[in-house]
This record gives C-alpha cells, sequence and structure tokens, in this order.
C-alpha cells in the first residue's frame, strides 16, 4: 500500500511536531530541575551559616515571600540577587552555582560526611591524620558503648 505525498508530508509534520514538544517539555523540566537544585543548595548554605529565612531575606533586601521562592525553586533568581546571596554567605557566585558537584538530593548521612570533607579542606595531612586517629578513637568507644 503506498501512501500519497500529501499524507506522508502531514505524518513527517505531525512527527516533528511530537519532536519539538518533547524538546520543550525537557527543557521546561529541566529549567524547573535547575531552580530547585540551586534553591535546595541556598537553602543548605543559609541553614549551614545558621541563619533564618527571614534573617538572610532581610539581609539581601528581598521579602521573606522571594526567599521561599527562591529556596522552593518556583522562580529563577536575578544575577544581582545571586550576587547578594554569594557575598553575605561567604561564598563565590560561581561557588553559588557548583550544587552540581555534590548534588543537592544527597542524604542528611552524606551531607555531614560532606561537612566533615569541607572542615578538614584547609587543614595540612599531619593534622587531618590526627584527626582520623580522634574519630577512630571515639567510634571504637561509640561502639562498646552500644554493645553494652
Amino acid at each position: 500500500m503506498t501512501t500519497s505525498p500529501e499524507i506522508r508530508h502531514k505524518i513527517r509534520d505531525a512527527v516533528l511536531a511530537r519532536a519539538e514538544r518533547q524538546r520543550t517539555e525537557a527543557k521546561v523540566h529541566e529549567t524547573r530541575e535547575l531552580k530547585r537544585k540551586f534553591g535546595k543548595h541556598i537553602q543548605a548554605l543559609r541553614k549551614k551559616a545558621g541563619l533564618t529565612q527571614e534573617g538572610l531575606a532581610e539581609a539581601i533586601g528581598k521579602s521573606v515571600d522571594q526567599m521561599g521562592n527562591i529556596e522552593r525553586g518556583a522562580t529563577a533568581t536575578r544575577l544581582d540577587t545571586a550576587q547578594a546571596l554569594a557575598d553575605f554567605l561567604g561564598v563565590s557566585l560561581s561557588d553559588l552555582f557548583s550544587f552540581e558537584e555534590r548534588g543537592v538530593s544527597e542524604s542528611p548521612r552524606d551531607a555531614l560526611i560532606a561537612d566533615l570533607a569541607d572542615l578538614l579542606q584547609d587543614e595540612d595531612e599531619a593534622t587531618i591524620r590526627a584527626i582520623m586517629k580522634t574519630i577512630k578513637v571515639l567510634l571504637d568507644d561509640f561502639v562498646v558503648r552500644e554493645a553494652d
């Protein structure tokens, strides 16, 4: 069975239109996911600094609602807002956007381990070895207490 050129053209157009819709939907999803990850990263940095949403919002001249929208990934963040966040949180603008490295969906346990690694980042090897020995002693003591 052969199809007419007109039908083939309509089928091709429908396939191309569907592919374009799928690409658009993927871009929208990717944008939403990026905003969500950015917001989670801002929230983690804020909590690490011991700040409330209200305190951070006030410090950068935004409303609490705007801060909540940023942290939920409901809105995109303007560059000037991102710079104000970075400045106040004591990180570089590039660090503010480096949430992909560690991922924002890490478990609380993984986040704590990452925080420990961050604490040790600037220490020399001898200090890190001493801290590791101390941690091992503490863990051994903890396991013994758990067994009792």
